[in-house]
Order: C-alpha cells, then sequence, then structure tokens
C-alpha cells in the first residue's frame, strides 16, 4: 500500500511499503498453467493465446497439457488481456509476455521463483498496471495497423549485480520496533549491501513516527556496519547466527531512522528525496536525484544503462496514476532487448527483467521501437556513488547544484545573419541561441558551444565574449544584485557565440550548447550540456562550411543514420525497415512515415508506412520501425530511400490531403540512403520457428542453466518452416555458439536432410547426445545456431518471431584447453585465414565460407550489414558514412572476428 503527495519543488511522493495485501488478484492477467484469456477485436499488433504460449516456451518450461483455448467475456465475446503470465512448471522462473506487439513481445521474466499475482509486492503491483494501461491506450487507437514493433538489441549487457535477496520482515526489521522496514529503506540497504559502504555513519537524526508518536533516533558516527557478517538472504532463519541477523537489522535500523520512515503495523513509508539526502549526509555517497519526466524516457533509460555499466546499482522509485501506488526497488542490470533487472526487495520475489519503457513512452525513442503511448508515472531515480578510494565520480551533469539550463519548444541554434547553408570557411564562424529556461537554483555564470567529432569527443569549448568578465549573467543581469538567472527565469533574446574554426580538421562536427557556473570564490566550474538543447552539425573542408542539420522550430525531421533491415529484403518479401529519425524542432509532433523506394530510373518501386503516428519529442530522434511488403516482380539491386513524415491532426491520417507535409532531409542533409534488395535464395525463406533441448523422456528443459549432471542423454529439437510459399530441400546443422570465444560446436553429427513445404512445420532432431560428450565450459553462455545448405551454399537460418535462444550450463566435467579448438566437431572454415583490405570508400574481405559482414561505429550502433550466405568474399559499402572510428563484425562458417578501423570520410 502506498500513498502519494503531490510533488512540489518542496514536497515529494511518499512510498508506504507493506506485507499484507488484498486476496483480489488482477483480472486482466493470465492464470498460470490453467488457461489463456484470448483478445478481443483482434489487431495485427494482439498476441494470441497460441502465440503467447510459443514465446513462453522459449523462457520457461511449461506443462504439457497446458490450454489455449479461448475465454468468452461480455455478450460472448472473446475477453482481452494486457499479458500472459506463465510460470515454469518446476518453479524455476516466469515470463509475461505481451497482449500487443506494440509493447514489445516480452515485458518481464526471471530465471529464478515464480510470479503470485495474489501476493505480488507492490512494486510487481505497478509495473503490471502500467503494462495494463499502455496496454488500454493502444485499444484505443483509432487506426488498425499491420506493424509490429522491433525490439531493439543492445549490444552490452550487465548481469545483476546485487547478490542480496533482502525483504523487509524477520530478521530485518529485529532493531526497527515494527513489523516492516519499508521499500525506500531495504532498497537504499541493498544499495549500500553491494558496496560494502561505509564502516561508520555520520551525523544525527532525531523525529516523530506519527502513527504513535514514538521517539527515534542515531548517532551514525557510533554505528559499525559489520558487512562481512550481513548475509546475501536469510530465506532460512534457521540458518544465519544471531551475529548475521543483527548486523542486517543494525543497517535496517539505521537507514530507516536516517530516510525518517514512517512506521506502521500494517505499513512503512517515507518520501525517496529522504532517501537521497540520507546517503548524502549520513552514509557518505554522492548522489544525484533524477526524474523520468524531466529527463524524457530515453534519456533517463541512457543513464541507468550507462550506471549499471560502470557497475553501479541505481535505486528506483514509482507511483500509480493519481499517486494511488508505489514503490521503491533497484535496478541492477540489462538484457540485450533493453529490459531492466529489477530487485524489489520482497526476498527475490518476482525479481526478474522489466520493461521500463512501457510505463511511460511519450518519448519512447528506440527502445519501445519509436511507438508512441501517452501515459506517465511517476518515475524517479537515485543515482548512488560511495566516497570510497576507486570509485568513479557522479557525472556532474546529474548533480542537483549544476546549472539546470533546458530549451523550450521555441529553442534554436542558427547562423544569426546567414540562411545559406554554405559559407566560405573562415576562423571563425558566429551561431546564435536562444529560448532557454532556468530549471533550478539560481544560475550564476556562463553560455557556450562545445564542439564534438564524428565519434562524439568533445574537442574545443567556445565560451561566450563575456567569460573574462564573470561571464553571461554578469552583462545580461547587471542591474541586479547578485546578477544571476533566476529559477525559472526565461533567455529569450539571441545569444552569440563565436565559435573558432581554425584549429580543427576536415569533417563533420557537432555544435552543442553548454553552460558553466561561477563558484563563489571566482573560480569557473564544469562546463556541462544545457538540456533538451538544440545543436548543428557542420561539415568543413578546405574552402567551405557546410550547415549538414540546423534545429529551429520551423524545421523539419532528418535521417540520422543508415536504415537497418530486420532480416532480408527479397522479391515477394515481408521485413521492417528501422529508420533513425529526428524532430529538427523543438515542438514535438506526431506524424506518420512514409519510406518510398526508388529505382535507377528515379520511379517510385515500393512504399512503406508507419499506419500509426509516431510521436516525436523536441530536437529528439527516434529509430521508427516502417513495415515493408515487396512485390514478387521487383528487381534485385541497389534503391534509394525516400521520406516523407506526415502530421497527425486527428483526421485522416495517411490519406489526409490537408495534413501539413514534413521535409525530411538526407543523411548530414546530402547524402542518399539506400537499401539493397537481395535475389530469392534459401536463406531468405526458411525460417527457424522454435529450438528447445529435451531429456531422454522427451520432456523441454528450461533454459536458463542446464545441470548435465542430471541428465544422462538430452537433445536438441528445431521446428522449421518456409516463408514466401517457396519449398526448401537441402541439409540442417545444428550448432551451439560460445559467446566468450565464438567458436561454433557442431550438435548434430551429420547435416539433417530435410524438405520442408509451403505451410508445413518440420522438426529436426540433433539426435541423442552424452553429457559426457558436451564440451561446454560450466556458467558459460552459448547461443543456439542452425545452418541450412542448398545447392552448395551455407546460410545462416533466421528466426521467425521468436528471441535468440541462449542457454547456459553446469555440471559439465569439460575443461578448456588454453582456449584452443573444442567441440563435437569443429565447423568447417574456421582456420582459413580472412583477408580484409580497405580503400576506395568500400571494405572488401576475402577466405573462409562467410555469413554477414556488419559494422557498428564506437557506439556499439549497427550502421551497415550485409548477408553473404556463405561465398568466399564479400563487400560492404562505406559510401555516405562520416569520418570516425569504426568495427567491422565478420561472421563466417566456424568463427567470428572483429576489426576496428580509422574511416576518415
Amino acid at each position: 500500500m502506498i500513498k502519494q503527495v503531490k510533488r512540489t519543488y518542496q514536497k515529494f511522493s511518499i512510498f508506504v511499503c507493506g506485507l499484507r495485501f488484498g486476496s483480489v488478484a488482477l483480472t486482466l492477467c493470465v492464470g498460470i498453467g490453467l488457461f489463456l484469456f484470448p483478445l478481443l477485436s483482434l489487431r495485427a499488433e494482439q498476441v494470441t493465446p497460441r502465440q503467447a504460449l510459443r514465446i513462453a516456451r522459449e523462457y520457461v518450461t511449461l506443462p504439457k497439457n497446458i490450454s489455449t483455448r479461448a475465454t468468452k467475456g461480455k455478450g460472448g465475446k472473446d475477453a482481452v488481456t494486457p499479458y500472459y503470465i506463465f510460470n515454469d512448471v518446476q518453479g524455476k522462473g516466469f515470463v509475461i509476455v505481451s497482449g500487443d506487439g506494440d509493447m514489445g513481445e516480452v515485458l518481464a521474466y526471471s530465471r529464478e521463483g515464480k510470479l503470485d499475482t495474489l501476493h505480488a509486492n507492490p512494486g510487481v503491483k505497478l509495473l503490471l498496471a502500467g503494462y495494463t494501461r499502455s496496454f488500454r491506450q493502444l485499444q484505443r487507437l483509432q487506426h488498425v495497423s499491420g506493424e509490429r514493433a522491433k525490439t531493439p538489441r543492445y549490444s552490452k549487457t550487465v548481469a545483476p549485480l546485487l547478490a542480496s535477496r533482502w525483504s523487509q520482515a524477520e530478521p530485518y526489521n529485529g532493531m526497527t520496533g515494527y513489523p516492516y522496514t519499508g521499500c525506500v529503506a531495504t532498497a537504499v540497504a541493498q544499495v549500500m549491501y553491494y558496496h560494502r559502504w561505509p564502516e561508520t555513519g555520520k551525523g544525527k537524526v532525531e523525529y516523530t513516527v506519527t502513527y504513535d508518536r514514538r521517539k527515534k533516533s542515531a548517532d551514525f558516527s557510533r554505528s559499525h556496519y559489520a558487512w562481512a557478517d550481513m548475509l546475501p538472504a536469510y530465506a532460512s532463519f534457521g540458518g544465519a547466527t544471531q551475529v548475521q541477523k543483527d548486523a542486517v537489522a543494525k543497517l535496517m535500523s539505521d537507514v530507516g531512522i536516517a530516510v525518517r520512515m514512517q512506521y506502521t503495523p500494517r505499513a512503512s513509508g517515507t518520501q525517496s528525496r529522504l532517501a537521497y539526502q540520507a546517503l548524502k549526509d549520513n552514509f557518505d555517497y554522492s548522489v544525484a536525484f533524477i526524474s523520468k519526466l524531466n529527463e524524457g524516457a530515453a534519456n533517463f533509460t541512457a543513464i541507468l544503462r550507462s550506471e549499471l555499466l560502470n557497475g553501479y546499482p541505481v535505486y528506483l522509485s514509482g507511483s500509480g496514476k493519481g499517486g494511488g501506488s508505489g514503490h521503491a526497488w533497484v535496478a541492477d542490470g540489462f538484457d540485450e532487448n533493453g529490459l531492466f533487472h529489477m530487485n524489489f526487495g520482497w526476498g527475490g520475489q518476482s525479481d526478474g527483467y522489466y520493461s521500463l519503457t512501457a510505463l511511460n513512452v511519450s518519448q519512447s525513442g528506440s527502445e519501445f521501437g519509436g511507438r508512441p503511448l501517452a501515459f506517465s508515472y511517476g518515475v524517479e531515480a537515485i543515482v548512488a556513488h560511495p566516497n570510497k578510494p576507486g570509485s568513479m565520480p557522479v557525472d556532474k551533469a546529474l548533480l542537483e547544484d549544476s546549472p539546470q539550463l533546458s530549451f523550450n519548444g521555441e529553442g534554436y541554434l542558427v547562423l544569426p545573419s546567414s540562411e545559406e547553408k554554405m559559407l566560405p570557411r573562415t576562423r571563425t564562424m558566429a551561431v546564435a541561441m536562444s529560448h532557454f529556461v532556468n530549471k533550478g537554483k539560481n544560475f550564476k555564470g556562463d553560455i557556450g558551444i562545445g564542439i564534438y567529432d564524428s565519434v562524439g569527443e568533445r574537442v574545443a569549448i567556445c565560451p561566450s565574449d563575456d567569460y573574462a568578465s564573470g561571464g553571461f549573467t554578469n552583462r545580461h543581469f547587471a542591474q541586479y544584485e547578485d546578477k544571476s538567472l533566476i529559477s525559472d527565469g526565461l533567455i529569450n533574446t539571441p545569444q552569440t557565440i563565436n565559435v573558432p574554426l581554425k584549429e580543427l580538421a576536415n569533417g563533420y562536427y557537432r555544435l552543442v550548447p553548454m553552460c558553466v557556473a561561477l563558484l563563489p570564490d571566482g573560480k569557473w566550474d564544469e562546463w556541462v550540456k544545457m538540456k533538451n538543447a538544440p545543436t548543428m552539425e557542420i561539415e568543413l573542408t578546405n574552402a567551405n562550411i557546410r550547415i549538414a542539420e540546423l534545429n529551429k522550430q520551423e524545421a523539419g525531421f532528418q535521417l540520422m543514420g543508415e536504415p537497418v533491415v530486420d532480416g532480408l529484403l527479397v522479391p515477394g518479401g515481408k521485413t521492417t525497415v528501422v529508420l533513425p529519425l529526428k524532430n529538427l524542432s523543438g515542438v514535438p509532433r506526431d506524424g506518420y512515415v512514409k519510406m518510398l523506394l526508388l529505382g535507377k530510373d528515379g520511379k517510385v518501386a515500393c512504399v512503406g508506412r508507419t499506419q500509426k503516428a509516431v510521436e516525436f519529442d523536441g530536437f529528439s530522434a527516434n529509430d521508427v520501425s516502417v513495415p515493408l511488403t515487396l512485390g514478387e516482380d521487383i528487381a534485385p539491386g541497389h534503391y534509394e530511400v525516400r521520406l516523407e513524415v506526415i502530421g497527425d491532426d486527428g483526421q485522416g491520417g495517411l490519406e489526409d490531403g490537408q495534413a501539413v507535409r514534413y521535409r525530411v532531409g538526407k543523411l548530414h542533409d546530402k547524402e542518399s540512403a539506400f537499401v539493397e534488395i537481395r535475389p530469392l535464395s534459401a536463406g531468405s525463406w526458411l525460417k527457424n520457428q522454435e529450438i528447445v533441448f529435451y531429456d531422454d523422456g522427451r520432456d523441454a528443459i528450461s533454459r536458463e542453466e542446464i545441470d548435465l549432471g542430471r541428465y544422462s542423454l538430452l537433445g536438441v529439437m528445431a521446428r522449421l518452416k518456409t516463408t514466401l510459399g517457396k519449398t526448401y530441400q537441402g541439409t540442417v546443422s545444428i550448432f551451439l555458439q560460445d559467446m566468450t570465444t565464438r567458436q561454433m560446436l557442431k550438435l548434430t553429427k551429420s547435416p539433417k536432410q530435410v524438405t520442408v513445404v509451403p505451410g508445413a512445420v518440420v522438426e529436426v532432431n540433433s539426435g541423442w547426445l552424452k553429457n559426457t560428450d558436451l564440451p561446454v565450459v560450466n556458467g558459460r553462455r552459448y547461443r543456439m545456431v542452425l545452418y541450412g545448405n542448398s545447392d552448395g551454399k551455407d546460410f545462416e537460418i533466421s528466426n521467425s518471431g521468436i528471441p535468440v535462444y541462449y542457454v547456459t550450463f553446469k555440471g559439465s566435467k569439460h575443461v578448456p584447453d588454453n582456449g584452443g579448438a573444442t567441440g563435437i566437431e569443429s565447423a568447417d572454415g574456421g582456420g582459413e585465414e580472412l583477408a580484409v583490405t580497405h580503400g576506395n570508400k568500400v571494405i572488401e574481405v576475402r577466405g573462409g565460407s562467410l555469413l554477414a559482414l556488419r559494422l557498428f561505429d564506437v557506439n556499439g550502433r549497427l550502421v551497415r550489414q550485409v548477408s553473404v550466405a556463405g561465398r568466399s568474399e564479400a563487400a560492404i559499402s562505406l559510401q555516405g558514412l562520416s569520418g570516425g572510428v569504426y568495427i567491422l563484425r565478420i561472421e563466417a562458417r566456424g568463427r567470428h572476428t572483429a576489426h576496428r578501423f580509422v574511416y576518415g570520410g
């Protein structure tokens, strides 16, 4: 149970957490292992029970007799469900499958325990309520869509950082004098236990518990925290000594007092702002308090990922719509799908991977497939770094005392005296910015421009002309005593900054508004980026300055990177093209994205479009997924991509002839983007529909961690189908790919000859594998890979609507031999030398049985890819890419390699 006080500058949300809940289950969830509620008014995005069941089997082991029959709602119509919940039959985890593809395929999953909605903790209830509201919002949308959201993949992931699975009752409450410690205290304590900091506290706190008027106080300087005596879990009280119980109870009591916990017999609650203050004042942490509302969903989740990648778990709190409920917990990891691992502080109950974006997708960005939803929760975070040797400082821009200058919808960054986009190169270029607001404390300091190169490194800071005389505010507010921009103060007159270009080499650069505070001692603090800021991209040559991107209120959109194709473009095929589009205006816009493919003759060969309006925040970029269906008669080759954004006024959508049409600029406002349509091949139409490990009783085995000591025999089964009405005749082999060494381990002793006709599903089995014959390393992650061979050409069989299948093992007796070759049978081509040449804006690769070339920028973003289906040579074009550092990933039979190189543009 949680109560909330509306948040103002002085008042903050109160999170009250207890362990006693009502007996009413969530009415829209699916009974686990019992039956599934089907869907009403089925749209392309809605997920059927059978589809949900297939997805769930990739995450958990389900009963053989699970039913997918329809359940009827009012009037005899099929009922609607926002999600499906499945528990593992052996109690080894759960999965929540989305009821609508636009919310993503999987909303949450765990490898341990089960999800019981009757007794779920408040954090889980908050998330489930958010998913329900997002689902209902989708159902209210008027336009029927055939588009399915693309789930983004993240090349870097973080396994759960916390070892602790603490809760609120015994023994944690042993020194509080009340039944429950409170979710805020438990979340803070788990973060502190992770860092084992501090050894002793500092300062004193005294307050009164409102419920019974009891005085609570502590002198933290007298407290010693016995981290070594604390246990990661106290699930069995008989297994913990009194010393171990007292150690965690002392920590919980001190944290509760520090956050002024309001205890009651039923629940305990306090404010997240008090947790922030306690970590800072009493427990020696550097902290930052951030909110999803102020940062926007994309930047908020980017901050979380950055913290987790650096090894810092993040305190989170959220409140229900209207302030009805809320919870505090810890985010301590994320997976390749962008789901965050949540430790809810309930003894491990319901801990797992959850979507934060499904709670607030008003600024969804790439991680929600570019899908807009007008739904918001008060999600806030505390970034906490211990002040001990070796700990990283908190990002200066996140700190409360850092400048909080932010642009509004009328903001701009332009040339003050010219509309031209091509200028003679001079030693200095003037730019003007305007319409920014101070959202923090009174600001005294300067503004300027940061110059960033094409790989995002800052190469220069250009302060205003007032920098040497006390900064911009010293001049602009000279008539006022403190000479500062007050809180909520607006600057709506152009501020000109001179940007020196003499020392810059030719290439692309981005100009970013910055600010710096003048400290009380007259020294300058660190420069930080202004928030929600317009930027400008320029291209420098020996003779000219070209404006490659201009942000202002009346500007349109611009393509920010190469289109990324989800799979292959082949005649008669269906796929999704992901387009990184930026709204160049500070005004939020809703619009439909229309994509045209133009042949060499300039004629339109194919059209794709979003069937729902995409919501773009001001000065923000979204990865927009555009479904594309190609005609069977379209010729293979290169096609230019042309784009248009059609404004959504709520009337006629795509067919509204009166709707505003926004211009979409090319890459760097100069270079056309292209996609390649490939000739039809077996790799285009043969798909993997399902893959599963099974034991000697033919029962499916959970893929989380297979215990080889438990199974003497096991096998692997894949289900294959074809698309485009094609028949496949050829062989299929099943492999395990070691994600550490990238080595391929062949599971099928010999390729399996198969014939797959349209409409049929064909099973391919590895045959029985002895547990002693599997040369796998305990705890190491492996990917299941299927290869086909048709007409002498090898190709990797792609998945059809299912996630990548990963598995780990334990109980293996195998010991790797210094990284040498291991495997039942090594894949062909693993030892053949690869020759990589780079020149004339093309990278060429020769040697081995090549499968694909993938080009990434230094931020891990895929910018180009080429599938080559078993050929011994391939090339990938660099045409249109900006200069910088890139990584080429070469995927070949038997190995994957990566090559880092610098491209001059």
